[in-house]
């Protein structure tokens, strides 16, 4: 009752749901087994209890060792887990202070689009201008001014930013996001493998992108 999950099955899910309970971070099998059952939709129970671990892991990565790519990353996980003053929170930074446009833009475009979650879009637009003039060739910021645009109800202006992330490489109808997601950060190219092979056997014709981290 308490994740909201109705199934006949509940292998592994009940170890899944155990594990949120005790706060355990899940291994990535379990994390493709949610994907791949559509159990990590926004808002939902279980999603909002595993993106607030995984936040809270990177977040305090981050205030171990300063990196700023673990800040980005719990930004975005709070943001998930719909702790939307939590995310903003980290990003009241001094960015002069920030080293790299890169993960400055980074910084600035997760910043926009929680401001675009709190349905302050003049804010979140200052941000996307800011990262774009920063990494202009970056998709994430057009997307962003995308779905500034789009929500404020100009779908003029929504296409066009969109048609601008696509032409710089993003998939705006990509079903399998987190699952490609969770393949890249993989931690080594061993775990990439294992995590492919784990998918592949699970829709050879849905993954078939995950061949790609397959080694002879």
């Amino acid at each position: 009752r308490k994740y909201r999950i109705i199934k006949a099955d509940f292998v592994p899910f009940y170890e899944i749901m155990v594990k949120l309970d005790k706060g355990e971070r899940l291994d990535q099998q379990l994390v493709a087994d949610l994907i791949h059952e559509g159990l990590l939709s926004p808002h939902g129970e279980i999603a909002k209890a595993y993106y607030s671990m995984e936040a809270s892991f990177y977040e305090q990565e981050y205030k171990r060792n300063g990196n700023k790519w673990q800040l980005v990353r719990a930004i975005s996980e709070w943001r998930k887990a719909d702790k939307l003053e939590q995310a903003l929170n980290l990003t009241n930074l001094d960015l002069n202070q920030v080293r790299g446009d890169e993960v400055k833009a980074a910084i600035l475009t997760n910043r926009g689009f929680v401001l675009r979650d709190m349905e302050q879009l003049s804010e979140a637009t200052k941000c996307a201008s800011q990262a774009i003039e920063l990494q202009p060739d970056n998709y994430q910021p057009w997307l962003l001014l995308s779905s500034i645009y789009f929500k404020a109800g100009d779908s003029e202006k929504g296409e066009e930013y969109r048609d601008e992330a696509e032409s710089r490489g993003a998939d705006v109808d990509n079903s399998d996001y987190e699952m490609k997601r969770l393949v890249k950060n993989a931690k080594n190219a061993e775990e990439q493998q294992k995590l492919a092979k784990y998918i592949l056997d699970k829709d050879p014709s849905r993954y078939g992108w995950a061949k790609a981290y397959l080694r002879d």
